[in-house]
């Protein structure tokens, strides 16, 4: 039988003895992270006392655009040199964002990565899958273990025809969010069809980067000669193979480009989709290409500004995404075409905050998350071309009533690459991987009651200052500000509990909060709900997630001793969990949200507990 693109990719990466079994088991070839969330991974691939051992393991030291300016640089070298102790690439800064280094230099067809830095989404227009991962999981994929994957549900889109003049990737992505059903769980989209042969490898960059706002894990595109043409500009003719052939399936959303026109969008509202030309003549005061653009988006866009300037009210901004780019484009006369076109190009801290500060619309292109810099209230994502629309003529314009005008070539025949900055570990073998220790709370003292919504922040209140403590001294920070006396207890204890109420764990970097009290020796946490999510962080940090009724809940207090007999052993999935309060003589029946993949990693000690055994197979 036939099988998928994407199907072939993930069977490829696939456990062959689980081969009906759920989750699905996958082993990345990279592992690529960024300098924000690289530390704790790295500090969390330390800690095991392993080397990584994925095929190439990536940080990208670049916290915002091509120059690094977020961190002090004693962090910026701290954080290299643990990523070189533990076998880790290092892209120094100064050469760009994540996606767009790690598909320079590493990504290709058929490969599959997993990890936590902005843009890998890209990538998918180059034949692979990118899956995104929490920093925990990066660690534990950098130390070997096997990566648990749902099985995503798979949409196929076919694309015929061809985009019409005015018209990229930018819209055709909009248009399928119109189109596409709201996903249901993990979603992957596939595109194939005749259609594909039609768009330049900048429309596929776009299409991939908007896998997010299509509701979707990632967008895949097949490798063709388009894609060895890029690769092979970069250096990296080696790396290109063929896509299988197409295989046409019952039941895909087919897309006629010929009837995608320009469109608009606020950031992170799908259904404020509006037509360009139904909001044709609105003023423009700012016009913004970020960080997400390509190389090609930048000789569109020149192309389309040769010759003229931008309007006198409109401030017009442009991010590059990349050293590599950078260079290209001032080696091929592009930068000054846009200089000269009265286009600001930020080849220095890389942030658009500035544009943000302007009264009136701002339309902008290929910013990562709009909402985040800023929060202006009439922004709009647009495509390069209606953008370069409104910068000439200072109001939102139908890009196709403007002349046709397009670049004889959009990818130059090779790209300056230069002296490389990223730095290769030494060649040392992976240090052995200890025995996995199962953290088993067979018996413990419960050290604090948390109360109902606990958030990440009230556990941990993270700042960037905070963030880049050693792990011990952050531990030592959780539930401060509501009982200083917490950690101090918890290491005490050597085994404790925590009681919790409803909601607990909601908010970002649960893997973080949840391996910080995994530090302190918590190994069980009683609640009466979990936020989503957070029943997995804990498991991934070895800490066994139970559910209390409300009578359990108000018979347990801080400072009782409990046993559960037979510990980890005694976990079953859908099995409720014996719980003996010692201290008062009770016995309580609780329930658990664990299916057999999580009880094995609470036997292994936690998602890196598990890369022990994975280092012998």
């Amino acid at each position: 039988m036939s099988r998928s693109l994407v199907q072939l990719l993930i069977d490829a990466h696939r456990d062959e003895a689980r081969d009906h079994a759920v989750p699905w088991l996958v082993r990345p070839e990279h592992v690529v992270l960024d300098q924000q969330e690289g530390g704790f991974a790295l500090g969390a691939l330390e800690a095991t006392g392993m080397r990584a051992a994925a095929g190439v393991a990536l940080l990208v030291l670049d916290a915002r655009g091509t120059h690094a300016g977020e961190f002090p640089s004693d962090d910026v070298e701290t954080l290299k040199l643990a990523a070189l102790r533990c076998g880790v690439h290092v892209a120094l800064p100064g050469l760009g964002r994540g996606g767009h280094v790690y598909a320079e230099r590493f990504a290709a067809p058929l490969r599959l990565a997993l990890g936590c830095a902005p843009d890998l989404a890209l990538t998918g227009a180059l034949g692979m899958l990118a899956w995104p991962a929490s920093r925990l999981e990066a660690a534990a994929a950098l130390a070997g273990a096997r990566h648990a994957l749902a099985p995503p549900e798979l949409h196929s889109v076919r694309l015929v025809g061809g985009p019409g003049i005015g018209i990229s990737g930018h819209d055709i992505a909009i248009e399928l969010g119109r189109r596409l059903p709201p996903p249901r769980g993990e979603r992957v989209i596939e595109m194939r069809g005749p259609g594909i042969e039609r768009l330049a490898m900048r429309d596929r960059f776009a299409i991939a980067s908007d896998a997010g706002a299509l509701g979707s894990r990632a967008v895949v595109f097949p490798s063709d000669e388009t894609t060895h043409a890029w690769l092979r500009a970069h250096g990296r003719d080696a790396d290109w193979k063929r896509s299988p052939p197409d295989v046409e399936e019952a039941g895909a959303l087919e897309l006629e480009l010929e009837v995608v026109e320009p469109l608009l969008q606020r950031p992170e509202q799908p259904e404020t989709v509006r037509a360009v030309r139904h909001a044709a003549g609105t003023r423009v005061s700012g016009v913004i290409v970020g960080p997400r653009a390509t190389y090609g988006d930048w000789v569109a866009l020149a192309a389309r500004l040769r010759g003229f300037k931008v309007d006198g009210q409109v401030t017009c901004l442009v991010v590059p995404g990349s050293r590599r780019l950078l260079e290209t484009a001032r080696a091929r006369g592009v930068l000054q075409d846009l200089a000269e076109a009265g286009v600001d190009v930020i080849t220095a801290g890389g942030t658009t905050a500035a544009a943000w500060r302007h009264e009136g619309t701002v339309l902008h292109y290929a910013v990562e998350d709009a909402g985040a810099e800023g929060a202006h209230r009439d922004a709009w994502r647009a495509s390069l071309e209606s953008c370069a629309a409104a910068a000439l003529t200072g109001a939102i314009t139908d890009p196709r009533e403007l002349a046709a005008v397009g670049p004889r070539e959009l990818e130059p025949a090779e790209y300056v690459i230069g002296r490389d900055r990223v730095v290769a570990p030494a060649l040392e073998p992976a240090a052995p991987a200890p025995r996995s220790r199962a953290l088993a709370p067979r018996r413990g003292v419960v050290v604090l009651r948390a109360g109902d919504d606990v958030t990440t922040t009230r556990v941990l209140p993270l700042g960037p200052r905070l963030a880049r403590l050693e792990p011990d001294r952050l531990a030592d920070l959780a539930f401060a500000a509501a009982d200083g006396q917490f950690a101090a207890r918890a290491r005490q204890a050597g085994a404790g509990w925590l009681l919790a109420g409803r909601g607990f764990l909601c908010g970002p970097r649960r893997d973080l909060v949840a391996w910080m009290l995994a530090r302190l020796g918590i190994r069980a946490v009683i609640a009466r709900g979990y936020a989503d999510g957070a029943a997995t962080a804990l498991v991934h940090a070895g800490i066994l997630p139970l559910l209390a009724r409300e009578r359990e809940d108000r018979s347990l207090a801080p400072g009782d001793e409990l046993e559960m007999p037979g510990g980890l052993e005694a976990v079953e999935p859908g099995v409720p969990v014996t719980v003996r309060d010692l201290t008062r003589g009770m016995q309580f029946l609780l329930n658990h949200p664990l299916g057999e993949h999580e009880v094995t990693l609470l036997r292994s000690g936690g998602i890196l507990g598990q890369a022990a055994p994975e280092r012998e197979a």
